[in-house]
């Protein structure tokens, strides 16, 4: 069950109060939401308790309101969301490798391979063809997912809105491609849009006037030759898809595509849930998040994995 909590230190209370019920060697592992569920509970020991707050600020600010004791006994995971602030580096808090927990899953355990296989496997002759397909799909879905992130976080950095108003729900919420139909159609065929197209499509959807979208061309374009650290190269392809891929744009291209080639509704939410439920034991052991979790058990003595 997932609550909403009305501030941070109503999120901490309850906690404690959990924390009070429970054995002193049983670990909390809290995370952003409640379908971050579907991941950790299949990597985790079974006494572990997840346990869903409201995004990211609610678990980070919740920390000024536990003890020592208390927080010994947590373990806080989050979103990236592309960047580290040097206050999570406490050894209590956890961040995803890539921008978020969905990233991670596609950039380093490649579960698109999985989700491919349990949609397309009826309608190719062997195993190597599926497999082939995924490969390009992934190729795919993780440029086009990074093109998005590209612009938005120019957007945000430049205080332009990207953010939409929910049909279903009235509240406000991360822009995503089905709320710009030329988005959408790109994805469904394949087709790679550029950032000036982005800028132009999202931008009529988002109320960009022109002068906010040079100045998003400018930003997006000295941003690109950016000399990549790591790999001493200017715009490194997988560092990009590791910083400015979201979860959320991947899954939702990965619904337009697959939804076309299987020629039925193929939602988000399945995507989502069958990304999730192809996170095993055996395959946590290449994810960084599982890495940092084993490095967090040996500090605490308290059991976190399975």
């Amino acid at each position: 069950m997932s609550l909403d909590y009305t501030s941070p230190a109503a999120f901490a209370q309850a906690l404690r109060l959990r924390l009070a019920a429970t054995g002193e060697d049983i670990p909390f592992v809290l995370v952003e939401g409640i379908s971050d569920r579907r991941a950790f509970g299949r990597i985790l020991d079974g006494r572990a308790r997840i346990v869903p707050a409201r995004g990211k600020e609610m678990l980070l600010l919740s920390r000024e309101h536990l003890d020592a004791d208390e927080l010994g006994r947590c373990t806080i995971v989050i979103d990236c969301d592309g960047q580290v602030e040097p206050g999570w580096l406490d050894g209590i808090v956890i961040v995803s490798g890539a921008r978020d927990l969905e990233a991670d899953l596609v950039i380093e355990l490649g579960v698109i391979a999985s989700v491919v296989q349990e949609f397309l496997s009826p309608r190719y002759e062997s195993s190597v063809e599926v497999a082939v397909r995924a490969t390009r799909i992934r190729e795919y879905v993780l440029a086009f997912s990074a093109q998005i992130g590209i612009v938005l976080d120019a957007a945000r950095a430049l205080g332009m809105r990207t953010r939409v108003v929910d049909a279903v729900s009235g509240q406000k919420r991360r822009f995503r491609i089905f709320d710009v139909p030329p988005l959408a159609y790109r994805a469904t065929h394949e087709s790679m849009p550029t950032v000036e197209e982005i800028t132009e499509e999202a931008g009529f959807v988002l109320g960009w006037d022109a002068a906010h979208r040079a100045a998003l061309l400018a930003a997006t374009s000295s941003g690109g030759m950016k000399m990549c650290r790591l790999h001493a190269a200017p715009r490194c392809q997988s560092c990009v898809e590791r910083r400015f891929s979201n979860g959320h744009d991947i899954v939702d291209a990965l619904s337009a595509l697959l939804s076309r080639e299987v020629r039925f509704d193929v939602t988000p939410a399945e995507i989502a849930r069958a990304m999730r439920l192809s996170v095993n034991l055996d395959s946590s052991s290449r994810w960084s998040v599982a890495q940092r979790l084993r490095r967090r058990q040996e500090l605490t003595g308290l059991r976190l994995l399975a």
